[in-house]
């Protein structure tokens, strides 16, 4: 870059007019977005998408764009534009009356990045949740557009896209935030088809659960079930991979006998899904270990042995956790240490870092083994 303090006059005299219309439309962009969400807002006409990435360089090149570092570790490159040159872009776009529809494109944008998720413990779910990370901020716009608008198909969309983002909330440490968006987007639930207000309250009940209010996520399972039990077959297996978190949802909240039944509806409503039916069959036999049921030990190794052959990071994880919670009841705690390091192997490659109830487990493996040491050390991480 130049090194130059700009004014917002001088950043629209030193672009060409391409360079001017990408600057100009990416101010619809809120925070820091990704070269894939600048090129999708800007590269409408007169532009092409294909030519928005030289544009991009040549605006951090005149130190019009600041290139900041990925959100996560190897992602994708970043771009934030400067105070005084956002402040004329958006002056530009509101006298030509293009914020809406540039808005509107950016929405749309955010809430396929959102509607691709891929099924629960597949291999692209790690990368799914760091796309996420690194839009985040255009994620939170399309959701803070729903709960504004009053156009149906705005508000049905930000109620789809909260419907799927309950688990990356969890897994990413962003569950506060989650709650809050699932509080607001229940209120603009009335625009979507009966099928997402259910998975909807599907969502709202897993991060419920995944908090251990369980007073507070019943009413959301009861409001979910009976729709997602008789969904059509283009449905199935959303509902099936609903019903799925929501079983290991409840599970954390520590109602064993309502995960079983719902990791066994899981597995009946989306049994054309091998990804549902693994995930299912995790929660069904860490429920039976905490339900004290005979061979669900044997249960959980058989899952976990079929998830590893089957790259589906979710089961692996959830069955292995379950089994060292197996060698806590059993007081085993060899076997507990055996478990600690594949148990985070799974987690961290399903793409989940919110890690200190896997740290604490492992620290109550070591207790009993005499490495207070090794205990204290995962207690104080």
């Amino acid at each position: 870059g130049t090194g130059r303090s700009l004014t917002p006059s001088t950043g629209a005299t030193a672009c060409s007019t391409p360079t001017n219309r990408c600057c100009t439309a990416g101010s619809a962009c809120p925070g820091a977005p990704s070269a894939s969400a600048a090129s999708a807002v800007c590269g409408g006409p007169p532009l092409r998408p294909g030519v928005v990435a030289d544009l991009l360089a040549s605006l951090v090149h005149r130190s019009l764009l600041d290139s900041v570092p990925p959100a996560v570790p190897g992602g994708r490159s970043r771009f934030v534009q400067l105070v005084p040159v956002r402040a004329h872009a958006v002056t530009q776009l509101a006298a030509v009356a293009e914020a809406d529809p540039l808005r509107d494109t950016r929405d749309r944008w955010a809430a396929a990045l959102v509607a691709g998720r891929p099924r629960i413990g597949h291999a692209d779910q790690s990368a799914w949740y760091d796309a996420l990370e690194t839009d985040h901020d255009q994620v939170r716009a399309l959701l803070r557009d729903a709960i504004r608008t009053t156009d149906p198909g705005a508000r049905s969309r930000g109620a789809a896209a909260a419907a799927r983002l309950a688990t990356f909330w969890h897994n990413r440490s962003h569950m506060v935030e989650g709650l809050a968006w699932l509080a607001a987007t229940a209120g603009v639930a009335d625009a979507a088809p009966p099928v997402e207000r259910a998975l909807l309250h599907a969502a709202h009940g897993t991060a419920l659960g995944l908090t251990q209010q369980m007073h507070l996520a019943r009413p959301h399972v009861d409001a979910a079930l009976p729709v997602l039990l008789g969904v059509a077959e283009e449905h199935r297996a959303d509902a099936g991979q609903a019903m799925a978190e929501l079983a290991s949802a409840v599970w954390v909240g520590d109602d064993y006998a309502l995960a079983a039944r719902l990791a066994v509806t899981a597995a009946e409503v989306g049994a054309d899904d091998t990804d549902v039916v693994l995930a299912a069959r995790a929660v069904q036999a860490a429920s039976g270990i905490l339900l004290r049921a005979p061979d669900a030990a044997d249960d959980a190794r058989t899952v976990l042995s079929d998830a590893t052959s089957a790259g589906n990071t979710f089961a692996a994880f959830f069955s292995s956790m379950a089994l060292g919670v197996e060698a806590l009841l059993t007081g085993d705690p060899a076997a507990g240490l055996r478990l600690s390091a594949p148990t985070m192997r799974h987690y961290l490659a399903m793409g989940g870092r919110e890690v200190g109830e896997l740290l604490e487990q492992e620290a109550n493996h070591h207790a009993p083994a005499g490495q207070f040491v090794e205990a204290a050390r995962c207690y104080g991480a």
